[in-house]
């Protein structure tokens, strides 16, 4: 049996007797509407009038304070954040319904939270809340119970401890599934050009999550120069990650050197990885990196190294870290196990990183053998031009002209060649540029339309 305080009882004008022709039954939906409207996130004030007004007037039965009840549930797990303002008149407005429905204690757990929200001044909106509140601050004891009314029959609450239990079992729910969520909206919500960009880098499923994550930028060398901080050298940066907004940016590169953007874009994924990682772990890695770093007698990673540190000061394990890990094989048993966590087959970007070198390396040796020819070719000519010189000289017009025309032969050869090699020094000079930032590189229209 359920009772109600001589105040509200009082105030409010419930009946002592029971209306036995009472309907038990919710009004329709349109009807109930008509009588108390439906919520909306700045019409709560309006809504609690409206229910006062219709139950003084007997208006509303217990099924149709359930269901205004269950209305309010379902609208406050629709709207999770709110305004405190707009929070509290629904804490007064579930107060009320509660307190109708004969959960007393419950409905002044909800005013309590009503009143903890209101500030500035701000009071209850009803009587009735007040005289809730009154009584969950001052716990005073019922001067006269009555019985509650049967318009307002008796609702069995379920046992507290096994709501709490539900509660605990949705947030522990929501904590195992939430990760595989994002993670799987990670990937497909990539663009096409991210997604191929992340097949060609041989990445783990953990390591492709992580790629995806900085939602990767290709970018022009214009727009390099404003994504990434500067390191105050007079090259562009290759690529970056922003810590502060999860992003990686890569430069662009000609056809030549597509295989140093996905360098780029691996050491740049390892960046991220190294930046998840905790203290603990952190230290573990840096000490394996440390270790195979101390080992090794690489003048060009030294050379590199003493760069980031000057740029970079503090940076140099998570810059070996990311290194050491897209260009180097054969490394430690403990790294080599680091690695493979994102990475199927880790030596795919330490090929990558090579053929960047060797495109370079080839412009070079063919620079070389180009200038050999050149020079043998400079060479003969002298030889056969001097030869002409002392059959002239001797009065030997026929072996004068024979050796004048081998020296023509040589002269025009080695010319056509010096053109050649000017030619390839142009390209291998820009090339040089396009690599360093020096000279601007496009996006193609397929990238364009990718990102």
């Amino acid at each position: 049996m359920t009772y109600i305080n001589k105040t509200l009882q009082d105030k409010f004008g419930i009946p002592d007797e029971p209306d036995e022709d009472m309907e038990e039954k919710p009004h329709d939906k349109a009807d109930l509407a008509k009588i108390v409207p439906p919520l909306k996130i700045n019409n709560a004030s309006i809504v609690i009038r409206r229910f006062i007004k219709a139950f003084e007037a007997g208006k509303l039965n217990q099924a149709d304070v359930g269901e205004l009840r269950k209305n309010l549930v379902e609208f406050g797990e629709e709207h999770t954040h709110m305004p405190e303002l707009a929070s509290a008149r629904l804490y007064e407005y579930e107060a009320l319904l509660l307190d109708a429905m004969g959960m007393r204690e419950d409905a002044r757990n909800s005013i309590g939270h009503a009143a903890e929200l209101l500030d500035g001044g701000k009071k209850l909106i009803s009587d009735w809340g007040e005289v809730l509140f009154s009584a969950e601050t001052e716990s005073p004891t019922p001067t006269t119970q009555q019985s509650f009314p049967a318009i307002l029959p008796v609702i069995r609450k379920r046992p507290f401890y096994k709501r709490k239990l539900l509660y605990v079992l949705l947030v522990l729910l929501l904590i195992i599934a939430w990760q595989p969520i994002a993670d799987w909206y990670t990937v497909v919500s990539a663009t096409p050009a991210q997604k191929a960009l992340a097949d060609s880098l041989s990445l783990t499923t953990k390591g492709r999550t992580v790629f995806l994550a900085t939602k990767p930028q290709v970018v022009d060398t214009d727009s390099i120069s404003k994504a990434c901080p500067s390191d105050g050298t007079t090259s562009l940066e290759e690529g970056c990650y922003l810590l502060q907004t999860n992003t990686i940016y890569i430069r662009v590169m000609p056809d030549e050197l597509k295989s140093d953007e996905t360098v780029t874009a691996a050491h740049e994924m390892l960046h991220a990885a190294y930046q998840k990682y905790d203290d603990s772990t952190r230290t573990q890695v840096n000490a394996m990196v440390e270790g195979q770093y101390s080992s090794m007698n690489d003048s060009a990673l030294n050379s590199r190294v003493a760069d980031y540190n000057k740029s970079e000061p503090g940076a140099q394990d998570a810059e070996l870290y990311a290194i050491l890990g897209t260009e180097y094989g054969g490394l430690s048993t403990g790294l080599e196990s680091e690695y493979s966590k994102y990475f199927t087959d880790r030596q795919t970007e330490v090929n990558a990183a090579s053929q960047t070198k060797t495109t370079f390396d080839n412009y070079i040796s063919r620079l070389d053998n180009q200038k050999g020819i050149i020079d043998n070719e400079k060479t003969l000519a002298d030889k056969y031009l001097n030869a002409s010189y002392s059959w002239a000289n001797s009065g030997n017009a026929y072996e004068d002209d024979y050796y004048y025309n081998l020296y023509s032969n040589e002269y025009n050869n080695a010319s056509l060649n010096i053109d050649s090699y000017n030619q390839l020094v142009d390209k291998y000079n820009l090339l040089v540029d396009e690599y360093s930032g020096a000279a601007y590189t496009p996006l193609s229209q397929s990238q364009k339309i990718g990102n």
